[in-house]
């Protein structure tokens, strides 16, 4: 059975599960806490060995080449255009909709916070390098900063380091033949994530309050899953049928939709860019770490519309220009900060968002607290498929991907 189904079954047996459990039990709630906590963490086992071993390798053979600098900056860039487009989309969506107001609560809530930039920049070098590694269990790019850095070390003499490339490609191989098993077995791991999902928010989902913002959020996504992105990949993969590509994807952005993060299911990412979409290890590596790190532009996405149902659902006077305007600027160095913090999703970035708005919309954030859940799992897929495609692209253009044949997809 191929994994995406797998994912698909589980995820309706977990979302049934959910609904169909009786409401307000506390022990149910912390039992379902306990194991999603368990179910994210063995989700996510493999993913820093694999990197810390992969991504040298990869920048030692991308510098052997001369492409290891194309590759890195066509990733970041276009992940972060890939961001400022869907702001865009974000902002003047619900304006052109005009999703119902929320009313307002005074109920506060909990949630995953945004490191602030000075935080963020100190991370980025700790006093020991080997902090790089503890760290990348919850922030990339210290541990990529590190890769790239014993990756370039090991250009500097071919003949010292050939034995230290072969020792990293070799456990590189070993750590990937792990997150292989671990992601044949995910499917198991998503039933309780989504039952857990389902049983917080059965209440919500059942508000009419809610309704308008997750039509619009859900028009959203379907038209950058189902429009932009594949025009993308159209243009770009030499104007062939991109949603076999996009299909190539299902896998990893059911995963993330599951569990409402990217790291859940970037391991099962980078097997599925290998081993569906034909990526050489040595790009794929590279590309999707950065585009996850730096493009996170399904979260921007619903970011940007919460937000705007926020702003206008704590004021009949509309939206200013300089409203939108500050909306569309400041987003996307959200984003950025919000790399370091892949657990947050787009509530957090609200809250964010709100705290530097000001204004009285400090706690204006609660309001789409009740959907965070969903949000999040429409973000993160978006997430997952914009790193994706930001591969596919790069890859392309470097000449280093193989076509699969759809039949032999995972």
């Amino acid at each position: 059975m191929k994994i995406w189904i797998k994912l698909a079954i589980a995820s309706a047996l977990g979302i049934t599960i959910g609904l169909v459990l009786p409401a307000g039990s506390k022990a149910i709630e912390r039992t379902f806490g306990t194991i999603t906590a368990f179910a994210l963490g063995f989700g996510r086992y493999a993913l820093v060995p694999l990197l810390l071993f992969s991504i040298p390798v990869a920048v030692y053979e991308l510098y052997e080449d001369r492409k290891l600098a194309k590759t890195a900056w066509h990733s970041t860039v276009f992940a972060f255009a890939a961001v400022c487009a869907a702001v865009l989309v974000g902002v003047f969506a619900p304006i052109l909709v005009k999703p119902a107001r929320i009313p307002l609560v005074a109920e506060a809530a909990r949630l995953p916070t945004v490191p602030g930039q000075e935080d963020i920049i100190l991370s980025l070098f700790p006093g020991n390098a080997f902090q790089s590694i503890i760290l990348g269990g919850d922030f990339l790019l210290p541990l990529v900063i590190l890769g790239f850095a014993f990756g370039l070390a090991l250009t500097h003499d071919k003949v010292l380091s050939k034995p230290v490339v072969m020792l990293f490609d070799a456990l590189s191989r070993i750590v990937y033949q792990i997150n292989s098993f671990l992601v044949e077995v995910i499917a198991v791991l998503v039933i309780p994530i989504a039952a857990a999902a389902a049983y917080g928010q059965r209440t919500s989902f059942a508000s009419p309050v809610y309704r308008s913002l997750l039509l619009v959020v859900a028009m959203e996504t379907v038209f950058m899953a189902f429009a932009v992105l594949p025009l993308v990949i159209y243009l770009a993969g030499g104007k062939k049928n991109p949603f076999p590509r996009i299909y190539a994807m299902i896998g990893p952005v059911i995963a993330a939709a599951a569990g409402g993060q990217v790291l859940f299911s970037m391991g099962a990412h980078l097997r599925h860019g290998k081993e569906n979409l034909g990526i050489r290890r040595r790009v794929g590596t590279v590309a999707i770490p950065l585009a996850i790190i730096f493009g996170r532009a399904g979260t921007a996405l619903i970011t940007s519309t919460a937000f705007i149902v926020v702003l206008g659902s704590y004021s009949n006077l509309g939206l200013s220009f300089a409203s939108v305007w500050w909306v569309l600027t400041t987003v996307p160095f959200v984003m950025i900060l919000l790399g370091a913090a892949p657990g947050a999703g787009p509530a957090s970035a609200v809250m964010a968002l709100c705290a530097m708005y000001g204004r009285g919309f400090e706690s204006g954030y609660l309001l789409v607290v009740p959907v965070a859940v969903p949000l999040a799992a429409c973000a993160a897929a978006l997430d997952i498929l914009t790193a994706g495609t930001a591969a596919f692209v790069v890859a392309e253009w470097q000449g280093a991907r193989v076509e699969r044949d759809i039949a032999h997809y995972i």
